[in-house]
């Protein structure tokens, strides 16, 4: 990437249309959009110096007007969205409409006997100006041909023996005023917690809590996956003798050129944390609590938006997220928020948003992935959304494994049950699939973050498809083990925080609060940092406690 457009992503982003036809140009060229040929015209505009905005909003209306290619072979969600709003403009507000996914989805990828790539995957012409012709996302900048490493289409994809059934009948639940924007299960509230006695429910939720705030605060001096590869942080831990993490990540001081620290290693390097340190990751799981507790689980998309203007200061929201406060701030409503000039809705945004809706649902993954749909809709589209879902239903199956058994095999059942609720021929479940092969193949962790580097390094850093990858990789190669499990994920690199936190939720959650080890938590003395109005100094175990009051 150019060093103006790096520049532009960590400033301005939102504002600077350099780096809104750059990224807009990379969501379609990634999302089966024939837009290749538009590549160095592109390249020239976003790369200047000088801004010229009349040039680069001619160019990004031309991309716009490009529609997608019939031939492609994923499913990207933009149908279901519709439909589920125009349902919603014809029913009341907080009404049932239903919305089903594809017919197909009985032939897409499971962890049984269908194939990675099946249900209609196939290799299709996309029709763009330089001939490319590729189902896989091709990396950035026109490549020809599908990404090294990726599996064969044919090729048939087991995980533990265990098939993933079809998902239950989903339905939406409508916004005051943009119509359904997300999905919920027909489940009741709150009933597949009852085999939890109190207590364990409580411990697993703190599990939770602690385990989100552990993994996000060892992600966040390595954060900036334009520099910590998972090469680069293997040769700066093994330089502090770290390597592989069994603790929090030292500072090495003085601090070097060649090893930027995120500029929160003050408060997140080994030793110097007081308290979970300030994070989106970790606001927006604070802010979903409160979003539940005061508007219920039939909170509307309009009530996800009022609670960011309310609680949330602008600058601390990132990518989509800023655009869709930025959207919101000049009257749009979702899920057109989530839509207008945000090159970043499938980013990693509303995943890192998800977690609540798991730890309010426990043993209940459908209606997990409905809530984390419905909020995620504020800011995010197709797999964005689909990686929040995801995300949801992998932290409330986490809490009651098919077997009950913690470890690996309890890992083994929320991968399944989290893989369920995606659509099956969509990008993510494909690339997920893709992640349990190689576990299956015996391959080392090593190799299969390479194997995801491969498939997917086309991808911005912070994109949700190779983050979910690679907190799936984690949790498989950290085998229900706390520390592997959180020191894997972020060793891997790419939006290390956001990763370790999601990874750790899941973990924390395995093991219990009383299974994590002392040193992870002691220095985090049960407290938060916030930005969310009203959080900051707040006990983890509080939260944890008004978490189990909605279950």
């Amino acid at each position: 990437m150019d060093r103006t457009i790096e520049a532009v992503f960590y400033g301005r982003h939102e504002a600077d249309p350099r780096a809104l036809l750059y990224f807009e140009w990379r969501e379609r060229l990634e999302s089966g959009y024939p837009v290749a040929g538009f590549e160095s015209a592109v390249r020239a505009l976003a790369g200047a110096e000088t801004v010229d905005a009349e040039g680069c909003w001619a160019l990004l209306g031309e991309i716009e007007s490009v529609g997608r290619d019939p031939g492609w072979g994923y499913e990207e969600g933009e149908s279901e969205v519709a439909l589920s709003v125009q349902a919603g403009r014809s029913e009341s507000a907080g009404g049932e409409s239903a919305v089903r996914r594809s017919d197909a989805r009985a032939g897409g990828v499971g962890f049984g006997s269908a194939g990675v790539g099946s249900g209609g995957c196939e290799s299709t012409g996309t029709g763009s100006e330089s001939g490319q012709a590729s189902v896989r996302p091709p990396p950035p900048g026109g490549s020809t041909s599908a990404a090294a490493g990726s599996a064969d289409p044919s090729s048939s994809v087991s995980f533990d023996n265990t098939a993933v059934a079809a998902p239950r009948a989903l339905i939406g639940v409508a916004s005051s005023d943009a119509g359904p924007v997300g999905l919920v299960s027909s489940a009741s509230p709150g009933s597949s917690a009852s085999s939890l006695a109190s207590d364990e429910l409580f411990d697993r939720v703190y599990g939770g809590w602690l385990g989100r705030c552990v993994g996000c605060a060892l992600g966040k001096p390595l954060e900036n996956g334009f520099v910590w590869t998972r090469e680069h942080i293997r040769t700066y831990l093994e330089r502090a003798g770290a390597y592989p993490l069994t603790d929090y990540v030292p500072a090495l001081l003085p601090p070097s050129p060649r090893f930027p620290l995120n500029p929160t290693w003050p408060v997140s390097a080994r030793g110097r944390i007081d308290g979970a340190p300030r994070d989106d990751d970790i606001d927006y799981t604070v802010l979903g609590l409160h979003l539940l507790e005061s508007r219920g689980l039939n909170f509307t998309a309009d009530d996800v938006a009022k609670l960011w203007l309310e609680r949330i200061p602008f600058l601390q929201t990132y990518t989509a997220e800023r655009v869709a406060y930025r959207n919101l701030v000049d009257g749009l409503h979702p899920p057109r928020t989530a839509e207008v000039r945000n090159p970043y809705r499938e980013w990693i945004g509303a995943m890192i948003r998800a977690d609540i809706f798991g730890y309010v649902s426990p043993g209940d993954p459908e209606r997990a992935a409905g809530l984390a749909a419905r909020e995620a809709a504020v800011s995010h589209t197709g797999n964005g959304v689909f990686a929040a879902m995801w995300a949801a239903a992998l932290v409330a199956a986490a809490f009651t494994g098919q077997d009950s058994v913690r470890g690996t095999s309890a890992v083994t059942s929320a991968l399944v049950a989290a893989q369920n609720v995606l659509p099956p021929r969509s990008r993510l479940a494909i690339a997920l699939a893709e992640v349990h092969a190689d576990f299956e193949r015996g391959l080392s962790w090593e190799e299969a973050v390479d194997d995801i580097d491969a498939r997917h390094g086309g991808y911005n850093w912070v994109h949700a498809i190779p983050n979910a990858c690679r907190v799936a990789a984690g949790l498989l190669w950290g085998g229900g083990d706390f520390t592997r499990t959180i020191a894997s994920t972020v060793q891997s690199g790419a939006d290390t925080d956001s990763n370790g936190a999601t990874a750790g939720s899941v973990a924390g959650i395995l093991v219990g609060a009383k299974g994590i080890p002392g040193h992870w938590i002691e220095p985090v003395h049960d407290m938060l940092h916030s930005a969310v109005m009203g959080y900051d100094g707040v006990r983890i175990s509080e939260l944890a406690r008004r978490t189990c009051a909605l279950v």
